[in-house]
């Protein structure tokens, strides 16, 4: 959000937890925000489109064998960011989030619809859900449609997703 970071307590889980891959989004605009991050290997670089502003980044980090995460941003029926990275899934890298803003801890659950739309137009990619997820049961049913992942941190503050929810899951 521009109000800093917290490079110095995600050191700390990272030398505290070696095993834990952290994904991080630092609102990275381009290449020289992306190589500031990198260069603090605290984890893998998440890059939002709605903060971006090198619509090429992606063909350019992936010539240099980088593997960042792409989040798909949307606010209602609006994407947010180039609307040339949204059209073509050949810039995508392997794993994209899809972001719905409006959704994110608004227990209105997840986006299935567009969730589903772009999970047919990536082609393989890894397509992890953002914002909506309610319980365990919304877990078990994107994992069914193909979906990789979630990002639950309401859920889980909540209470409402927890280990038993997590370990309820079937793994791969």
């Amino acid at each position: 959000m521009g109000h800093g970071h917290h490079a110095a307590l995600l050191a700390d889980i990272r030398d505290q937890h070696p095993a834990l891959e952290l994904w991080i989004d630092a609102g990275i605009r381009g290449y020289e925000d992306y190589t500031a991050w990198r260069q603090r290997r605290l984890g893998r670089i998440v890059i939002g489109s709605e903060s971006l502003r090198e619509a090429d980044l992606f063909e350019r980090l992936a010539r240099e064998g980088e593997a960042p995460v792409l989040s798909l941003d949307y606010r209602g029926e609006a994407a947010l960011g180039a609307a040339a990275l949204f059209a073509d899934p050949s810039r995508w890298p392997e794993d994209v989030i899809v972001m719905t803003l409006g959704r994110v801890g608004s227990g209105a659950g997840p986006d299935r619809q567009r969730l589903d739309a772009i999970r047919e137009l990536a082609g393989g990619r890894r397509i992890y859900a953002a914002g909506g997820v309610r319980h365990g049961d919304d877990l078990a049913a994107l994992q069914r449609s193909g979906i990789a992942g979630a990002l639950i941190a309401t859920a889980l503050h909540s209470g409402a997703i927890g280990r038993a929810q997590l370990g309820a899951l079937p793994s791969g």
